[in-house]
């Protein structure tokens, strides 16, 4: 798996990297990261899912709060108190979707996304041909731009999916994707 490197000078995290890490203001602990809010139609994450410390409720925190460049192993820095904090959605976490042929039948199954953290655009999804709870298979790495949004789902090209599901299933070398 090799994912398209970073635009000139931007930073690229996996999501999986992010969750369960503390978000710290100064010395107060706010609480930890489970899980990010996605604008899949975009390409986008938009909000880091928040449990506050003491689980007294949840928070989307903006990005653009978050201070990526003191990111460490254990926590993420609050840059600026976000103006209106907001509930978060109750979206699917990222290795719940399912990601359809465009046409006729075939699946493959999101098990994590690279994306830019001073943008939030998601650059690149890992694909897997079973969910990532059940898989014991690696992943391949497919650009964000070819997969598509439709009414809350995601969908690719029904060869791009073949290639996929017989390269992860039988090990037949990497896939020519687009």
């Amino acid at each position: 798996m090799t994912p398209a490197p970073p635009r000139p000078g931007g930073l690229r995290l996996r999501v999986t990297a992010v969750l369960g890490l503390r978000l710290t203001r100064s010395v107060f602990r706010i609480g930890q990261v489970t899980g990010l809010v996605y604008d899949h139609a975009l390409h986008r994450v938009t909000h880091l899912r928040v449990t506050l410390a003491g689980g007294e409720g949840s928070l989307a925190v903006p990005l653009s709060s978050v201070d990526f460049q003191a990111l460490n192993r254990d926590e993420l820095r609050l840059r600026t108190w976000p103006r209106a904090p907001q509930t978060p959605g109750d979206g699917l976490p990222l290795d719940g979707l399912m990601v359809k042929a465009d046409e006729g039948d075939g699946v493959a199954f999101v098990h994590d996304a690279w994306f830019e953290p001073g943008s939030g655009d998601i650059t690149s999804y890992e694909l897997g041909a079973l969910p990532r709870r059940a898989s014991r298979t690696g992943t391949v790495s497919v650009p964000a731009q070819v997969l598509e949004c439709r009414d809350g789902h995601l969908f690719a090209p029904r060869l791009l999916i073949a290639r996929l599901t017989a390269v992860l299933a039988g090990g037949l070398g990497a896939p020519a994707l687009p």
